[in-house]
């Protein structure tokens, strides 16, 4: 991530940073046979991502947007970390798409 991208993200509003961070994601998981999508449900202030396998297996993750910020605040790959920390929890192989 150049400077100028980690500085943005930085400074964007919550569901910038967190869609940006799953399209981030979302690339590096192309070639892995997973599938990656996100969503935000406004109503609830929830963000989601759900991956999925070619052969099934199925992983989701909810954070409500007071953690996402915390994520933010920390800094650029924070909240990236954290939801491949969270994935591979759930038994989805991280270690091969980072």
């Amino acid at each position: 991530m150049s400077y100028a991208s980690a500085l943005f993200c930085h400074h964007a509003d919550p569901e910038t940073y967190f869609q940006s961070t799953v399209a981030r994601m979302k690339r590096k998981a192309a070639g892995c046979h997973y599938v990656f999508d996100a969503g935000t449900s406004f109503l609830h202030n929830r963000f989601y991502v759900y991956a999925s396998s070619l052969r099934g297996a199925e992983f989701r993750i909810t954070l409500s947007q007071d953690q996402s910020k915390a994520l933010q605040k920390k800094g650029p790959g924070s909240l990236e970390h954290f939801l491949w920390s969270e994935l591979e929890k759930q038994g989805f192989p991280a270690s091969k798409v980072q």
